[in-house]
């Protein structure tokens, strides 16, 4: 059986390897963007785009009037890799509610 801890270092490695994750310096990718445990006692994990340490992910997330290359890259993108990579190590299928 896996633990939280494994699923979401799993999760956070497939979407930065994931060839359409915004990526300039490389900052996004490897210092904003991890998981989070500090819940993993209640069987939470989290996965944090740090605005804090990248400011600019509300403009990609939402898109500017210049550029909409990366819009929903959270929202859209990234929940349906990280649903993706649970059913696929777990062995389990994506349904519909």
């Amino acid at each position: 059986m896996l633990d939280m801890a494994t699923l979401v270092n799993g999760s956070v490695s497939a979407l930065r390897n994931s060839a359409w994750f915004p990526y300039d310096t490389g900052n996004l990718k490897y210092n904003a963007t991890y998981g989070d445990m500090h819940l993993s006692s209640f069987g939470v994990g989290i996965i944090k785009f740090d605005t804090t340490r990248a400011p600019y992910i509300f403009f990609l997330e939402n898109g500017t009037k210049l550029s909409s290359k990366h819009k929903d890259f959270i929202s859209d993108k990234s929940v349906n890799a990280v649903i993706d990579y649970i059913c696929r190590v777990t062995g389990g299928e994506v349904g519909t509610l």
